[in-house]
């Protein structure tokens, strides 16, 4: 079957819905029955992380799960429980580090590969059919080279020390060493032809150690998304060879311990799905139990508290309030930097808008005053013609009173 890319597998959810149905629904994974499940036949395991073991970001197990847990790794044995993450051990994981992390917490191989789910089923049977050679841990590899480095360093202390005496007692400090090949330096090829014939052993090997199988593969996969997880179960039964009884079983959990980032995805998945389970001959509703039945003081899991868009607004706040520039280069993030230049901005811009808003305030005091007084030059200047106007008049008319005061004189006499 050709390898296909994600976007056709995930186009083709939308043209058959029918394949984003899975077998089981249930809460989480305490919910299952793992050992009637490996009864019925059914020997490898694959398993989501972020919402289905752990949180998302988080190593360990969520703690409400851990019973579950325990119990599908006691039901299967060593090497066929695989953990196919989405986040570690794809590229978003180059160095390997989340998946050494997450395997040495959940106790369980991570797949690590360069195509995400649901595009990666060719690899995850090439690791059950033991096509993938031992699975190997860096922790593993840095220890044993260490002890062999402590051992060589050991050794070559003792034949130093060896050396000073010798020369101490039979000959001059400072005479010249003779070449004589270390004990150390034996061990030391040793040691290098010991990794060199466990790296060639680790090459030829073909098995990998607990997925011997004894009889048909039979998969489970685990994960909360129908996108992902439901359309790998799809992805797997196709590529293994048909068998009566299913191949592949999908098991989805609905119980998300924190709110998801891909709410749309989701939605948009709950109405293609319909919220319905894959119709078959085999009623797969007797392989799921109640963790919590008859345990009076047990109580169902309850979500972690919805994380709103206030809520994160505010840790933003918090965040960029804590954001101080170094004087190293160093220790600055892109972060503290989009800080720095925002707040750099900022302080800018305000006092530009001081700078423009007080030489605003100064012209329209200034026009003002200039108005004014051109206003009172005006009115003063009316005043002064008005004066001479009256002064002038006032010179050129005769006075009434001396011609009156001539009549009267000239009556009397």
């Amino acid at each position: 079957m050709p390898r296909l890319p994600n976007f056709l597998i995930h186009l083709s959810a939308f043209v058959r819905p029918h394949l984003l149905r899975p077998d089981i629904r249930v809460p989480h994974i305490g919910y299952v029955d793992y050992p009637a499940l490996r009864r019925e036949g059914f020997n490898a395991v694959v398993v989501d992380k972020d919402n289905c073991v752990t949180l998302p970001n988080v190593d360990e197990v969520y703690p409400p799960y851990q019973p579950g847990w325990d119990s599908l790794l006691t039901a299967f044995p060593p090497g066929r429980v695989l953990i196919v993450s989405n986040s570690a051990g794809t590229p978003k994981d180059p160095s390997g580090i989340a998946a050494e992390a997450v395997s040495l917490n959940l106790r369980a191989p991570v797949l690590v590969r360069e195509t995400p789910k649901p595009g990666c089923a060719s690899e995850i049977l090439a690791y059950f059919q033991g096509q993938l050679g031992r699975p190997t841990t860096l922790r593993g590899r840095i220890h044993a080279q260490t002890e062999r480095l402590i051992e060589v360093e050991q050794q070559d202390e003792k034949e130093m020390l060896k050396r000073w005496i010798d020369q101490a007692d039979h000959g001059p400090l400072l005479e010249p060493a003779k070449e004589v090949t270390s004990s150390s330096e034996q061990l030391r090829d040793r040691a290098v032809e010991k990794e060199t014939e466990t790296s060639h052993e680790a090459i030829e090997t073909t098995r990998v150690e607990g997925t011997d199988l004894t009889g048909p593969l039979r998969i489970l996969v685990i994960g909360d998304r129908l996108f992902t997880d439901t359309l790998l179960a799809h992805r797997l039964s196709r590529l293994l060879p048909r068998q009566p009884s299913p191949s592949v079983l999908s098991i989805h959990t609905t119980l998300l311990p924190q709110p998801s980032d891909v709410r749309l995805l989701r939605w948009v998945e709950d109405k293609l799905s319909k919220g319905r389970l894959r119709a078959g001959p085999v009623d797969w509703s007797r392989y799921v139990r109640n963790p919590y039945a008859g345990v009076p003081s047990l109580t169902e899991i309850e979500a972690v508290p919805r994380v709103t868009f206030r809520d994160k607004l505010r840790d933003l706040r918090e965040d960029v309030r804590e954001s101080k520039l170094q004087w190293d280069p160093r220790t600055w993030t892109a972060f503290d930097l989009a800080v720095g230049v925002g707040r750099g901005l900022y302080w800018v811009e305000t006092r530009s808008w001081r700078l423009l808003k007080g030489g605003g305030l100064w012209l329209w005091a200034k026009s003002k005053d200039l108005v004014q007084r051109a206003r009172q030059g005006g009115s003063k200047a009316n005043v002064d013609k008005a004066e001479d106007a009256s002064g002038e008049s006032a010179a050129s008319s005769p006075p009434a009173s001396s011609g009156k005061l001539s009549e009267s004189k000239a009556v009397a006499a």
